[in-house]
């Protein structure tokens, strides 16, 4: 797919290492996407990080293998507020993971990522970490935002 090859990736400050150090140590690694999965894979895959510790789970896009032209998405159709355990296909090599380990660390750009967590077996220590893309005025119920001063 020469598609990937033209694609400008937008990423946050040193993934690249971040994900390096997570294969090396072994630590499996979720991307749970509301956007296009197809794409994040193909991103991974440009970028030499497609892992064996990495897993996508997003929005599939299906083609029509004659002239290519997009026909829709695969179920489920995940959204901001579904992004969970229950759209995580059984068969998945990542539906394990979880349970293998006891803490889950939990990166999100939106207040509905809060919940993403939802449905993992026996989690252990659960640290939410929300990106803010944009100026939060008021304290959230789902993140709480530390006060800090240098």
């Amino acid at each position: 797919m020469h598609f990937f090859s033209k694609l400008v990736s937008i990423r946050r400050d040193n993934s690249e290492t971040a994900l390096q150090c997570l294969y090396q140590a072994h630590v499996p690694v979720l991307i749970f996407s509301a956007g296009f999965g197809d794409l994040i894979q193909g991103l991974l895959r440009k970028h030499g990080l497609e892992y064996p510790n990495i897993h996508v789970i997003g929005n599939s896009m299906v083609f029509n293998e004659t002239d290519g032209e997009l026909l829709g998405f695969k179920e489920p159709l995940i959204h901001t507020y579904n992004k969970n355990e229950s759209v995580i296909p059984p068969i998945c090599e990542y539906s394990d993971a979880p349970a293998q380990r006891g803490n889950v660390i939990l990166l999100g750009d939106s207040v509905g990522d809060a919940t993403m967590a939802q449905g993992v077996q026996k989690p252990g220590t659960l640290l939410k970490i929300g990106f803010l893309n944009q100026v939060v005025r008021a304290p959230s119920r789902d993140f709480n935002f530390p006060s800090l001063k240098f």
